[in-house]
C-alpha cells in the first residue's frame, strides 16, 4: 500500500525528509513515497481567505463540522490575535487530486498533502469525500510542544493516524462520527482544544473501542502492527527527548552489521545515513575518545583505508586509494567537506540540541573528537573477516 507524501513549497525540506525518514523507519506494507515535485500552494486558481485571531483560547479551538463531501462550507468564526492566510479544505484537496491525476496514481493509494498554510477549519488533518486524498497542517507545533527543537514526530503521527483511520471505517463520515469528543489518550480523539494533542501523542495509544473497530474490517496483522509500531515509537522518540532537555543524557548509538551502520536506538532506532567516507572517518574518531589533530589523520589513513574498501561500491584499487590520499591531504579541502555532512547529518537525526555529543568537533588547532561517553556506544566497532 503506497502513500505518498506531497511537501508544498512553504514547508522546508528538511522537515519533508525528516518526515519521510522517521515513517520509514517501520517495516510492514505501508510505504511512504515522496513526491516527484514540490507542489506549488501560490497558484492563481487557490483562493486564500484571511482570518484574525482574537484571543489564544480561539486560536487553540477546532472548529466542528459536520461532514458534508469536500467540507466546501466555511465557517466565520474568527482565532488569535494576528492574521493568517488559510486555505479551505477543498483547495488543499484539489492538489492532491491534481497530483494524482499527472503521476497517474491509482485510486487505492493514499495522496496526502504535507503543508505550512492553515486550513480555515483550523484542524491538525483532513480527508476528503473518497478516504484517499489528505493533507496535513505541519505549522504551528511549537504552540503545544514547548521545547520540541523539530517537529517530525506530531507530523509523523498525523500522517499515521490519519491513514489508519482511512482504512479502519467504510466513509470519510464514519471517521469524523467515530472521534471521541472527549480526550482518552488515543489516536481518535477529536482534541477540539488543540492543546489536548499532547496527552493523544504522549499517550499514542487505541482505545479499547477503537481496537474493536479495526479488528471489524480485518485489516492485515502486518499493517496493522506496522501503524501501532510507528505510534509508540514516534511517543518513544519524544519522549526521551524530553528527558533529553532535562537529564542531558543523549541517545545511545549502536553499530550494527558488517557494513557498520550507525543507529540511534533511543530514537525509534534511526538510522544516520553517513556514506562509506563519512563512516570510515566517524569510526576512526569513535575509536579515539582522546581524539586526532586533523593534520595528523594521514597516521590513521591505513585504518581509513580498511573501512572505506569494506563500505564502497568501489572495486578499483586505484580510486580506492585516490579518494583516501584527497581525505588526508591537508592541502585539499575534502576532509572538512566530510566533517560538515557529518555535523549536519547527525543535527537532521537528534535535533540541534542533541547533535554536539555526536559530532566531531574541537576548538580550532586542537585534537578533534566526539563527546559521546563510550558507554553509550554499542556493538563492535572493528572490522572482521
Amino acid at each position: 500500500m503506497q502513500v505518498h507524501l506531497l511537501r508544498s513549497e512553504e514547508l522546508s525540506l528538511q522537515t519533508y525528509r525528516d518526515v519521510l525518514n522517521v515513517l520509514n523507519l517501520f517495516n510492514g506494507p505501508i510505504t511512504f513515497v515522496p513526491s516527484v515535485n514540490v507542489s506549488n500552494l501560490n497558484q492563481e486558481d487557490l483562493e486564500f481567505d484571511e482570518v484574525i485571531y482574537k484571543d489564544e483560547d480561539d486560536f487553540n479551538q477546532m472548529l466542528h463540522v459536520k461532514y458534508q463531501p469536500e467540507y466546501s462550507s466555511r465557517s466565520t468564526a474568527n482565532i488569535i490575535p494576528e492574521r493568517a492566510r488559510v486555505l479551505s479544505w477543498s483547495s488543499l484537496f484539489s492538489i492532491c487530486k491534481s497530483y494524482r491525476k499527472q503521476q497517474n496514481i491509482n485510486d487505492a493509494a493514499f495522496i496526502i498533502l504535507l503543508t505550512d498554510v492553515p486550513n480555515d477549519k483550523n484542524w491538525f488533518g483532513g480527508i476528503s469525500d473518497n478516504g484517499r486524498d489528505l493533507f496535513i497542517h505541519t505549522g504551528y507545533w511549537n504552540y503545544y510542544f514547548d521545547g520540541l527543537d523539530d517537529f517530525r514526530y506530531p507530523i509523523a503521527y498525523e500522517v499515521i493516524s490519519w491513514v489508519l483511520r482511512s482504512l479502519t471505517y467504510e466513509t470519510p463520515k464514519q471517521v469524523i462520527d467515530h472521534l471521541h469528543s472527549a480526550t482518552l489518550g488515543c489516536y481518535m480523539d477529536y482534541c477540539k482544544d488543540k492543546r489536548d494533542v499532547l496527552m493523544k501523542m504522549r499517550t499514542a495509544d487505541i482505545c479499547t473501542s477503537c481496537m474493536r473497530d479495526i479488528a471489524k474490517r480485518e485489516l492485515s496483522s502486518a499493517l496493522v502492527s506496522q501503524s501501532i509500531e510507528t505510534m509508540e515509537g514516534i511517543r518513544r522518540s519524544m519522549t526521551f527527548r524530553d528527558r533529553f532537555n532535562i537529564i542531558n543524557l543523549p541517545s545511545k548509538l549502536e553499530i550494527r552489521g558488517p557494513m557498520k551502520r550507525i543507529h540511534l536506538p533511543d530514537l525509534g532506532g534511526a538510522i544516520v545515513p553517513l556514506n562509506p567516507k563519512e563512516r570510515a572517518v566517524y569510526l576512526v574518531f569513535l575509536n579515539r575518545p582522546n581524539g586526532i589533530r586533523l593534520s595528523e589523520l594521514s597516521d590513521f589513513k591505513s585504518e581509513i583505508r580498511a573501512y572505506y574498501e569494506r563500505f564502497s561500491n568501489e572495486s578499483e584499487q586505484a580510486r580506492i586509494d585516490a579518494a583516501i590520499e584527497l581525505l588526508v591531504n591537508p592541502l585539499e579541502n575534502n576532509l572538512s567537506e566530510v566533517l560538515s555532512r557529518i555535523r549536519r547529518k547527525f543535527k537532521s537525526s537528534v535535533g540541534i540540541k542533541m547533535a554536539d555529543f555526536y559530532i566531531i568537533g574541537g576548538a580550532p588547532g586542537e585534537a578533534k573528537g566526539i563527546l559521546l561517553d563510550r558507554s553509550l556506544v554499542i556493538g563492535d566497532l572493528m572490522l572482521n573477516d
